[in-house]
């Protein structure tokens, strides 16, 4: 979402931006998996570089998480942290790093009973709020995912499908709390 607005007092020139420069979102939750993961989604039209992005969840105690300017690559060095267009991004939601994990660790867990992630554009861009989501109550093996990637409609998937695409239509979890259920 882009906010543009004339600065008070400015010449019609000057522009105060607070925009997200890039369609990422969060496109699947799994808070109850044993291993908690997020993934991110490029719906936009061109490679975006992540490089200052902020993830952070106002449902557990933490600092939150800048996306670095680099991110490990299985069997080989770092590469830039770019992600594709149509690309998938896994961040392990998890406060402590593995070794034998390739991902970026978050440095936080989800909260298996719900709750708020919010994905903010780097400080340059104003932090603007590039997606925002509000889960609910994770059940095992189960997650939350957007019912086509980078849509906007939400179920309660019992086929996650971590780093890739969604499946179209959702299996609904037991109570589960989507729409679909």
């Amino acid at each position: 979402m882009a906010l543009l607005a004339l600065a008070p007092g400015c010449a019609d020139e000057t522009l105060i931006t607070n925009f997200c420069p890039a369609d990422i979102v969060i496109n699947e939750i799994a808070a109850a998996s044993g291993h908690d993961w997020i993934e991110l989604f490029n719906a936009d039209d061109e490679e975006v570089q992540l490089d200052g992005f902020y993830l952070w969840s106002t449902d557990e105690h933490n600092d939150g998480f800048t996306l670095p300017p680099t991110r490990p690559e299985p069997g080989g060095p770092d590469v830039p942290n770019t992600l594709d267009v149509g690309g998938f991004l896994l961040l392990i939601a998890d406060t402590y790093e593995d070794e034998d994990e390739p991902e970026l660790v978050l440095g936080f867990d989800l909260n298996r009973d719900g709750g708020h992630l919010e994905l903010n554009a780097p400080p340059h861009f104003g932090s603007a709020a590039c997606d925002v989501v509000i889960f609910p109550d994770q059940h095992d093996n189960f997650t939350w995912a957007r019912t086509e990637d980078g849509g906007d409609e939400w179920c309660d998937a019992a086929a996650p499908t971590k780093g890739t695409p969604n499946k179209a239509g959702c299996l609904c979890s037991p109570g589960g709390t989507s729409p679909w259920c």
